[in-house]
């Protein structure tokens, strides 16, 4: 087509075939910028091909796009609808190219197809700038219609009746699962962001069919990755398959997810395990499901039986040959571990293999605990179930009658450091409050929390006594937490022994003496308390109780001790002396006041090296009345 040879208000661009102002050349304003540069490095956007809109003829046929049997254009073929939407996509086609705007200099999309201005700078140009009645805010108002309203609010009021149209357009395979998730949709709160997800998820259910039942294994293997180019599009997919899964999970159709995680989990321990095992382990799982073991148990006992499994698998030993001799090698293999005295590489521990050396730097290596007691314990516990299991269900004719070694040992001083440390609390010269902390621990077996919490009876008249006069101490209930139960002492009143009254009254009255210059005539019930936290009723910390000892220890002339091995070691003694059930009434259980009555369970050290503090300079000062280095 080409210009009217005659000068009209109206002509077609040769280029585009748009309509524009005709001021005498054969194309438009805009095709006249084709190819030049913006004179910044960015290309104006290039104008698609342009679709007549009116039909002047009357011919009637198929329409090449839509296939109705309607008008066309004898040009293409097209029905006018095909070629308003054509025309309509070869505008955001046009739209989409980013130019740089003559207003803001920014590149950006287009608002108009002959004018290169963003759309922000055509709306400040025109005055669109004005406060939006839904949120609220100065922002750029997109439709004055109904009180002048901003983009996003705009469109969050005309996201719901897009998303129903979005619905209702949908006929694939999938739309029972659609209805579920429509039928749950507040339509009040329904915003622009709701719609986008479900266009995205429509989108995405034209990929896929989802199966019936809906599985968890299948949600996992169809879950998009967060990781991936479209980080928003996963999101919006993932939230609408796990909204959707736990729709299921509501009507019954479908497991909780929490049980599908412990069933998962049980079923990938079990691929782990030795082939050769692993029809009797998986035969030992459905035996703990039918007798109602829980699933956190069932998972326990695999992960602890499971390094045993394939330690005696590397040795070539089956389920059914395992003995006793072969369990007490484990045990010490899962109790120890060969470490470098240089680099600290670790390695197995061989029960009969040569002392290695370190493969990295060639230093030698040391035997070092790996695992405590308590975990060795809960392992053997667990193995020997196991094996139990395996000759009750007639799989094996050798029962396991070894009793594993994993019970606890009892660490303590020899009775000669006791001794000495005795003769320094009866001596006159000694410290008083380094003193009366040993008597505490020796004689009573108080525990480092019952030392801090320790307190004074107090007289008629609220005052607190002299510890001489009251002749006791008072140990309050101790609240029980998760990890420990008991509150305890059964007796809460601990009464100093009346046949040690020869050097005891005299170490009372110089405890006395000491708290009487720290107090300053301030009424505190605590026995052990510092000049800071007499005034605020506070207790002293585990650091005062420890710095205490190590001087008690270091002016008894003996090595560093800890309060928590002194009390065992009391325990000990009130053990081997015959008063085994005086254990129970110093706050001991039954169980472990038997096991302190054990020979094999003990474990005598030496009292280690005394700590020294690093920074001398910055050390505090001793309590008053303690002896200063």
């Amino acid at each position: 087509m080409s210009a009217p040879s005659t000068i009209t208000r109206i002509a077609i661009c040769i280029r585009c075939e748009r309509p524009y102002w005709n001021t005498g050349p054969s194309v438009c304003g805009r095709c006249e910028d084709l190819g030049q540069d913006s004179g910044l490095g960015v290309p104006r956007a290039k104008a698609a091909r342009r679709a007549c809109v009116s039909i002047h003829s009357t011919a009637q046929g198929d329409c090449t796009g839509c296939g109705k049997f309607t008008r066309i254009d004898l040009r293409d073929g097209h029905c006018i609808d095909c070629q308003r939407e054509r025309y309509q996509r070869n505008r955001l086609e046009v739209q989409k190219q980013k130019i740089r705007c003559k207003v803001c200099s920014q590149i950006k999309r287009s608002a108009y197809l002959s004018e290169n201005i963003c759309r922000r700078c055509a709306l400040i140009r025109k005055n669109d700038v004005a406060r939006c009645v839904d949120c609220g805010k100065e922002r750029l108002i997109a439709v004055k219609k109904g009180g002048p309203r901003c983009l996003s609010c705009y469109q969050d009021r005309l996201a719901g009746g897009s998303l129903r149209k979005l619905l209702d357009s949908y006929c694939g395979p999938n739309r029972g699962y659609l209805i579920q998730l429509a039928e749950r949709i507040d339509w009040n709160s329904v915003d622009e962001d709701m719609r986008r997800r479900f266009s995205t998820f429509l989108a995405f259910l034209k990929e896929v069919l989802i199966p019936e039942p809906l599985t968890w294994e299948w949600l996992d293997e169809r879950l998009p990755s967060l990781s991936g180019a479209s980080r928003k599009r996963a999101q919006a997919i993932r939230s609408s398959l796990w909204d959707l899964a736990y729709i299921q999970v509501a009507l019954g159709k479908l497991e909780a997810r929490k049980t599908y995680l412990e069933r998962a989990r049980i079923e990938k321990l079990l691929e782990q395990l030795p082939e050769q095992s692993r029809k009797e382990i998986s035969d030992h799982v459905d035996w703990m499901k039918r007798v109602r073991f829980s699933p956190y148990t069932i998972y326990t006992r695999l992960i602890l039986t499971r390094q045993f499994l394939n330690w005696c698998h590397h040795r070539g030993v089956g389920l059914y040959e395992i003995t006793d001799f072969l369990l007490e090698e484990f045990e010490q293999f899962y109790r120890w571990q060969w470490a470098c005295t240089a680099c600290a590489t670790q390695a197995e521990y061989d029960l009969y293999g040569d002392h290695p050396i370190c493969p990295r730097c060639g230093a030698g290596m040391v035997r070092t605990r790996w695992h405590t007691n308590r975990t060795i314990a809960m392992v053997c516990d667990h193995i020997k179930a196991l094996l139990d299991w395996v000759f009750e269900s007639n799989q094996t004719k050798t029962i396991l009658s070894v009793t594993p070694c994993h019970s606890l040992s009892f660490r303590h001083y020899p009775t000669d450091v006791i001794k000495q440390i005795a003769k320094y609390v009866a001596s006159p010269t000694a410290d008083a409050i380094e003193a009366f902390v040993f008597y505490l621990i020796l004689f009573h077996t108080c525990s480092s929390w019952e030392l801090i919490h320790a307190q004074i009876p107090t007289d008629e008249n609220g005052r607190v006594r002299e510890l001489s006069n009251a002749g006791c101490i008072i140990i309050p209930e101790r609240e029980p937490s998760r990890g420990n139960l008991s509150t305890g002492r059964v007796e809460k009143r601990i009464d100093f022994d009346s046949a040690l009254t020869d050097w005891l009254t005299p170490l009372l009255r110089r405890v006395d003496e000491w708290r009487g210059n720290v107090l300053k005539e301030l009424n505190n019930r605590y026995v052990l308390l510092t000049s800071r936290g007499a005034k605020h009723q506070k207790p002293v910390t585990i650091k005062f109780i420890t710095n205490t000892i190590d001087r008690g220890c270091a002016n008894a002339g003996v090595e560093h001790c800890t309060a928590k091995t002194m009390r065992l070691t009391a325990a000990a003694i009130f053990a081997d002396a015959g008063v085994m059930g005086i254990l129970g009434l110093m706050g001991w259980s039954k169980r472990r006041a038997q096991q302190l009555g054990w020979l094999e369970n003990r474990e005598v050290i030496s009292p280690g090296v005394r700590k020294i503090a690093r920074h001398t300079k910055n050390q505090r000062p001793p309590p008053a009345g303690a002896l200063a280095k």
